[in-house]
């Protein structure tokens, strides 16, 4: 036998120590590519909201190991709405400091996966793609995620990293007359938190649509030209999209329902249950009688004095969510009316088995999350319906309804939705529905209005079709008007079936048991932790690829021929501006008898400030210089410091969208738009005159 050298005896032990399963695994994650992935939504993780809850969840699903995986995230966490000092924190410990009055995270929260990044310049109501620029490159981010309305954020510049935006659309179409076409345009990947807002994203902006840049006749560069438009429409707007709901984990929220309801029938408050579950001070604001465990025989939980059951046979509809919206999206004043229209239908001896929980989180409830709890000071004022004063109006007996505001832990939340025999939500509008999806996860009906995301997610319970279309002055979308009859209806339905079920009717017990089955199979079929996972990867490495391609052809341009000239703008004018509902990335707003002089400089120089970010971030607006024919230059403003009328102004598209929507005026939109850009650019001299002869001769005709 050949004897062996001390050196191959080593290599030898050396190549069987690499081949063992630790280090096979090693080697595999080592050729997985590691990117620094930021996660913006509104607060930290575990304070109030479920998009906040969401992001956390889709935090860890991305964290998990995955060896087959071509990504590797590292991921920091951004809020748009709390103001953190600049800095890296790699945990809890060290950012408690710089918050010191906000609500401390749960004993057990799960937050070793994150980094949270701070910065003091962080807007609280709208968020510009130029500040997501900054911050990126601020923290080497490689790639980034959005959790928020469409509305939060302000496309004035590329991304100059992908961006994948989860999206609650609050409407059924996306127009290209607003803004909300622009900001979805500007991302590189959508999920859309419903089927139908899917479909309507998909319409107005995913790959098989062709964003219209025309080439214009007369063009100086020809065939190069076509070449540049093509490539200009493949990096202005075509989006990857894809249906991607919220995760609702039915057997994680099932096993807290039944852990909220055992502590609501023995303890003997909810304030108690909620500092047992949270291991904090006791907090009671408000607390009805109704809410004490055992108070009385009125009590919806737990039992009496004598030991008896207080109202478990009774029908108790839940209403549940957010009152801190002052155009009431959630409906809560149709709600109540149609409630009391539902119960004055009743004959008295069933009046008195019916409740109304009322479970709403109030405007300056969520302000105290960052106070420590702390009651708001008396000046702080709501913003929402006033629950107490309606009902009283519309005369509804005071022992028939219970009015909850106060935030209680998970569990009881889930407690409440169980404990309810039909879950109240016919909203005027919803991305998504929140509590629409739990209610039916833990088996109570649900009763909706069938308009966007509530006429996709209702399959336990009734969606009613909306009485009209209604359009608040201010809001870029319609919303649905709850039909109060429909609603009232649809509850007495329930109540009858209700009413069945506790007699023993086994046709009423099979068939709720049938569409229990059927609601549980699709909820765990489409809205687990497992699905949305694995979607949201996909879409993720889909997104970073429709980036990739739109900065080859943005290279492509800039190494070619250079900017288009052609294809920039579209021009609106008249004393009621043209309606703007066009893909061009600029409108020039025109006065009477504007002629440019020099065309294929106009448009180099447009799109010469979106390609190479000429001027600096975010350049919303370049005035155009004119002379009139007698050679005098066109003032910029008024003796009275408006913008003067015959002014030629370049704006970028998407913010002529959303000031449409408040005035019609040429000159109110140009006004607005030089109140709202602070350093509009001036293009150079001589390329356009106004000829007022031309003006004077058409109002003589």
């Amino acid at each position: 036998m050949k004897s062996i050298t001390v050196f191959q005896y080593v290599l030898s032990l050396c190549f069987f120590f690499f081949l063992s399963s630790d280090n096979i695994v090693s080697f595999a994650e080592a050729k997985r590519i590691k990117k620094k992935i930021g996660l913006l939504t509104a607060s930290l993780p575990w304070t109030f909201g479920p998009y906040q809850a969401q992001m956390h969840q889709l935090s860890l699903l991305l964290a998990e190991e995955d060896t087959d995986a071509e990504y590797e995230y590292d991921i920091h966490w951004l809020c748009f709405g709390d103001t953190i000092p600049d800095g890296v924190y790699k945990s809890y410990k060290d950012l408690q400091p710089r918050i010191p009055k906000l609500n401390p995270p749960p004993e057990d929260f799960p937050m070793d996966h994150l980094t949270f990044l701070g910065d003091s310049d962080m807007l609280t109501q709208q968020f510009s793609a130029s500040r997501m620029n900054t911050l990126a490159k601020k923290y080497g981010l490689d790639v980034m995620i959005t959790l928020m309305d469409i509305t939060k954020t302000v496309p004035d510049e590329p991304f100059n990293m992908p961006v994948l935006a989860w999206i609650p659309l609050h409407s059924d179409t996306v127009r290209p007359t607003t803004v909300d076409y622009w900001v979805l345009r500007s991302y590189h990947g959508i999920a859309g938190l419903a089927p139908s807002g899917a479909i309507a994203i998909n319409n107005a902006v995913g790959t098989d649509k062709e964003i219209n840049i025309p080439v214009q006749d007369g063009s100086s560069s020809g065939s190069n030209d076509s070449i540049a438009i093509y490539l200009i429409k493949k990096l202005s707007g075509t989006v990857e999209v894809e249906f991607i709901p919220h995760i609702i984990d039915r057997q994680t929220l099932t096993t807290k329902a039944k852990t909220g309801l055992k502590l609501l029938n023995s303890l003997s408050s909810v304030a108690e249950v909620d500092s047992k579950l949270t291991n904090q001070p006791l907090i009671n604001r408000g607390q009805e009688s109704s809410l004490e465990i055992g108070h009385n025989q009125r009590s919806i939980f737990g039992v009496d004095s004598n030991g008896n059951g207080s109202r478990k046979d009774d029908f108790i509809v839940l209403l549940q969510g957010g009152n801190y919206d002052s155009e009431d999206r959630k409906g809560w004043d149709t709600s109540l009316q149609a409630f009391v229209q539902f119960y004055n239908s009743l004959d008295e001896s069933k009046q008195s088995s019916v409740h109304l929980l009322i479970h709403s989180m109030e405007s300056y409830l969520i302000a105290s999350d960052h106070n420590l709890d702390a009651d708001a000071p008396a000046a702080v004022l709501p913003q929402g319906n006033r629950h107490h004063l309606i009902l009283h109006e519309y005369g509804l007996p005071r022992d028939v309804y219970t009015i909850d505001i106060a935030r209680h832990a998970s569990e009881v939340i889930a407690a409440y939705k169980t404990r309810a025999d039909v879950c109240l939500h016919p909203s005027k509008v919803e991305g998504f529905g929140m509590n629409v999806m739990e209610c039916q996860a833990v088996g109570t009906p649900v009763i909706t209005t069938n308009y966007t995301a509530m006429g996709d997610f209702t399959k336990l319970g009734r969606a009613v079709s909306p009485r009209q279309m209604i359009r608040n002055p201010g809001t870029i979308y319609e919303m649905a008007l709850p039909d109060v009859a429909g609603v009232a209806d649809a509850l007495t339905e329930l109540h009858e079936e209700h009413l069945a079920m506790k007699r023993g009717d086994k046709k009423a017990l099979a068939r709720r048991n049938k569409e229990l089955t059927e609601s549980n199979e699709w909820i765990d079929a489409n809205f687990s932790p497992t699905k949305v996972g694995s979607s949201f990867k996909s879409l993720l490495r889909r997104t970073q690829d429709e980036y990739t391609s739109r900065m080859d052809a943005k290279q492509s341009i800039l190494s070619s021929s250079g900017p288009p000239t052609s294809g920039s703008y579209e021009v609106a004018s008249g004393y009621h501006l043209t309606i703007v509902d066009w893909d061009t990335p600029w409108t020039l707003i025109a006065p009477d008898g504007l002629q440019i002089l020099d065309n294929a400089s106009v448009h180099r120089f447009c799109w010469s400030m979106l390609l190479t970010n000429q001027g600096g971030s975010g350049v919303t607006a370049l005035i155009l210089p004119a002379v009139y024919e007698d050679g005098t230059p066109v003032p910029i403003m008024d003796d009275d410091g408006s913008v003067h009328n015959d002014l030629p102004v370049l704006v970028r598209t998407y913010m002529i969208t959303a000031l449409q929507g408040r005035a019609s005026r040429k000159k109110s939109i140009a006004q607005m738009v030089l109140q709202n850009t602070q350093m509009p650019r001036r293009l150079p001299d001589g390329l356009a005159v106004v000829i007022r002869s031309e003006v004077a001769e058409r109002l003589t005709l």
